[in-house]
Order: structure tokens, then sequence, then C-alpha cells
């Protein structure tokens, strides 16, 4: 899983991008990405627990 900040423009694009390559059959594994718009908001999400509980998670 992957946590990052990146703008509405950005999430749209990845996602368009993403959506191509499935369409194609050329997406080589299941990707996990939280995103955020701003640091402000990252940080009212995630605290230090969480992001340890997002890793037994993915462990499992």
């Amino acid at each position: 899983m992957h946590i990052k900040i990146e703008s509405t423009e950005d999430f749209f694009a990845r996602g368009k991008a993403t959506a191509t390559l499935a369409d194609k059959g050329l997406l080589e594994k299941e990707s996990g990405i939280v995103s955020f718009e701003n640091a402000e908001d990252l940080a009212r999400v995630v605290s230090a627990a969480k992001i340890d509980l997002f890793r037994c998670i993915r462990s499992h």
C-alpha cells in the first residue's frame, strides 16, 4: 500500500492510465494507493498507529 499526496488532476490521470493498462491486459499486479490532496488532510487521517494497522492488514 502506498500513501501519497497528489492533486485531483494527478489522481484522475493515474486512474485513466491504470484503466488503459487494465483494458489492454497489461497490469502486472494489484496496487493499493491511498492519496490525499494536501498534507493537512493526510495528517488528520493517518497517525503512526493507523500506518501500523495498514502494514498489518497488507501482510495478511
